[in-house]
């Protein structure tokens, strides 16, 4: 899964000013249906938040990827907001998350697919993070999304850490 593929251009949006990690997902999945008629708004919200209750989906470094299975797409698709100011999502660091990439995919998407993982990993590169931070507009994010794909995390720094968005935190 390439960010390349998942996002278009109206789904990314610079400079959100979102009041909780609810209303960001909320925010996503406006995005994520903004061109996409076959996708109900509400449905796609309440399953993105439905996932979230499973688990945090934040990941190191500020960014977060909430995701869920939806009927009625033939492919992944996805959005991506830059937040003007950080807010909590619940992670297990305390660390507050200022990027999410909001990703829905088919029902029957094969669980055992590497797309997730290589959308992970692309997004663990800290001169891409450091590119959509930069953005002061939404072309300008949409054009850092999807610069340079492929180059994964830098060498020599540690591994990204994949499954961090299967961890779960219990109230």
């Amino acid at each position: 899964m390439k960010l390349t593929d998942i996002l278009k251009p109206n789904s990314v949006l610079c400079n959100v000013e979102a009041r909780s990690k609810k209303h960001a997902i909320e925010v996503v999945a406006k995005l994520i249906c903004r061109d996409r008629t076959q996708l109900a708004e509400t449905d796609t919200f309440s399953s993105l938040i439905d996932r979230e209750r499973l688990g945090c989906t934040a990941l190191a470094s500020g960014i977060a990827i909430p995701h869920a299975r939806v009927t009625g797409i033939e492919a992944p698709a996805g959005s991506l907001i830059q937040l003007s100011t950080a807010i909590e999502f619940d992670k297990i660091d305390d660390t507050d998350v200022d990027l999410i990439v909001g990703v829905v995919v088919p029902e029957d998407y094969p669980a055992d697919n590497n797309g997730f993982r290589d959308l992970v990993a692309d997004l663990s590169n800290p001169a891409r993070l450091a590119a959509l931070r930069e953005a002061r507009s939404s072309s300008e994010l949409y054009d850092a999304a999807v610069a340079h794909y492929g180059n994964g995390p830098d060498e020599g720094t540690d591994e990204p850490e994949v499954l961090a968005h299967q961890a779960v935190r219990r109230r």
